[in-house]
């Protein structure tokens, strides 16, 4: 804002930017979508890491070009090799946590569980002991609240595995892809009418009762009738909703980003279409080209073992 951004471009960055935190690992969404898929988290952790970096670039993008159709004031401070390293450096203990997990996952020495543990685990001890920006009686609230979220999860994961099952025992999902493939057999088009489903449901619900609900339709649309591999489909689903969480009028991030932000919803709607677009339309691309989520799945693993046996 310092530079010339209006506070509802800085909060319209802010709540589409939040979204790229599920996206690249590590992702409790990703996890979840491992669980109700039945799909490899180490593939999604993988198959997401170039999805966010695109939607990163698009949104920085974005920003640029705002900055010069307002014409913003534009820092004069000289780039310094110095003041970059030392912030690297500060910042390196935090880095080491998704070294930590997501070298543990690929490597294959501990599961995704074992790694969240060691992920809390440490990230506790560097809270407390190199940064210092939480005290033992921090704790307490700490874990009142992560229970809190705990049983809201368990329980929408316990209302949400019945209604799966349901589904299932209904023939819901053949019976919606008969639907479709009565409108029209491109899968283009179902793919693009599949998408605008997930925006719209993951505005006006949360990650986890979405997934639970959508996941059990759409994976046997997506996989077994239109052939597309899973891990594609699990990065595309999880890219819709976080891109539903911030989109007007209630998603949920959009709501936080305002609250951070001490502005109304109706000041941030105009300034966020430029950057919906941008995630939309690397979203698009995320869907319509399966290298962009399954190159990295094919080709890290073996770079890790070729590393490893240097070693």
């Amino acid at each position: 804002m310092k530079s010339g951004f209006s506070r509802g471009s800085a909060t319209s960055l802010q709540a589409t930017a939040g979204s790229i935190g599920i996206i690249i690992p590590p992702s409790i969404p990703l996890i979840l979508m491992g669980y109700i898929g039945d799909i490899s988290i180490s593939d999604l952790f993988m198959g997401g890491i170039l999805p966010g970096i695109l939607i990163g670039l698009a949104l920085m993008l974005v920003s640029y070009f705002t900055a010069r159709i307002q014409k913003h004031t534009v820092s004069h401070a000289p780039f310094s090799f110095r003041r970059l390293g030392r912030e690297f450096w500060n910042a390196m203990p935090a880095l080491l946590a998704v070294v930590f997990v997501l070298g543990g996952i690929m490597g294959g020495f501990v599961t995704a569980t074992e790694a969240g543990i060691i992920a809390v685990v440490y990230s506790l001890l560097v809270s407390l002991l190199i940064y210092r920006d939480m005290g033992i009686k921090d704790l307490g609230p700490i874990l009142v609240d992560t229970g809190k979220i705990t049983g809201i999860v368990v329980i929408v994961i316990g209302a949400a595995t019945p209604f799966a099952w349901l589904l299932t025992v209904e023939h819901a999902p053949a019976a919606i892809a008969e639907s479709l493939f009565a409108l029209t057999e491109n899968r283009y088009i179902i793919t693009l009418f599949m998408l605008a489903i997930m925006i719209a449901i993951g505005t006006f619900l949360d990650l986890t009762p979405a997934m639970f609900i959508l996941v059990p339709i759409l994976m046997p649309i997506s996989v077994g009738q239109l052939g597309m591999d899973p891990v594609h489909f699990g990065v595309m689903v999880v890219a819709a909703l976080g891109i539903g969480q911030s989109t007007p009028p209630v998603g949920v991030t959009l709501f936080v980003a305002c609250s951070v932000g001490k502005i109304p919803i109706h000041e941030v709607v105009r300034p966020m279409f430029p950057f919906l677009g941008a995630m939309i339309a690397v979203l698009i691309a995320v869907a319509f080209i399966p290298p962009v989520t399954l190159w990295l799945p094919q080709v890290l693993p073996d770079l890790i073992e070729r590393v490893a046996s240097l070693l």
